[in-house]
């Protein structure tokens, strides 16, 4: 559950990062 939790947390910040900034 941890494993997947930090990709998960890491794929969504990169994702909210990118969309923030445009």
């Amino acid at each position: 559950m941890v494993l997947i939790s930090i990709p998960q947390m890491e794929r969504g910040e990169k994702k909210i990062l990118p969309n923030r900034v445009t």
